[in-house]
């Protein structure tokens, strides 16, 4: 199977740790501002933070600098099921 297939119905995810994987999230995170219902993302720490410093984001203004020294962070789409 290709990889289309193996992660279906997997939420889309963006690892975080680094300017390059921040600029990716950041153009979903336009794209989702342009449509009537926005998509709406979890960002997390990818170090065990024990539930601190998760927040939601639909929209770039929504991120806050991010600091990568401590493994940095990654970023899945909300599943509503």
């Amino acid at each position: 199977p290709d990889e289309d297939e193996r992660f279906a119905g997997f939420p889309r995810t963006w690892r975080i740790n680094e300017p390059a994987g921040a600029q990716a999230f950041q153009k979903a995170l336009r794209l989702s501002k342009k449509k009537p219902r926005r998509d709406t993302f979890i960002v997390k720490p990818s170090e065990g933070s024990e539930g601190n410093g998760i927040f939601l984001a639909q929209v770039p203004s929504d991120m806050p600098t991010l600091d990568f020294t401590n493994g940095g962070y990654v970023a899945q789409e909300y599943v509503d099921r």
